[in-house]
């Protein structure tokens, strides 16, 4: 049994009855598994994000009501912190505006307070109730 190796750098060996075998090495191998692996991954996330844009415009907007509302005058620094647009300043001048003027009457009365503004209201409104 004799071999060779030809330009393409596969090994062709001769048998004894004369026909031909081609061994491809290894690393055709994997390079073939890692780019099929690669289109699966790609078919993937194309498919999740067409999903993904179909479902979000077909959700009515009304439907993403928040999970938890807080109330403006029982909450805690802590929990005004994690309102889309305060952070720990706002939310210790929150606490201080309440001190200083007293419980919030209203929802709207949140913009009362120094660095809060409609844009900022708007944005924390379904998160907040006063009671």
């Amino acid at each position: 049994m004799s071999s060779e190796t030809t330009a393409a750098g596969l090994n062709r060996s001769a048998s004894a009855n004369g026909t031909a075998k081609i061994d491809r090495p290894a690393t055709q191998y994997c390079a073939l598994a890692g780019c099929l692996l690669l289109c699966i991954f790609i078919g993937c996330l194309a498919g999740r994000f067409e999903w993904q844009q179909h479902r979000s415009a077909d959700a009515p907007r009304e439907a993403a009501l928040p999970l938890l509302q807080l109330d403006l005058n029982l909450a805690t620094e802590a929990e005004l912190a994690l309102l889309p647009g305060i952070g720990p300043v706002s939310a210790a001048r929150i606490l201080a505006d309440r001190k200083r003027n007293g419980p919030f009457l209203s929802v709207e009365d949140f913009v009362r307070v120094p660095g809060i503004g409609p844009k900022t209201l708007d944005k924390c409104r379904p998160f907040l109730l006063v009671k």
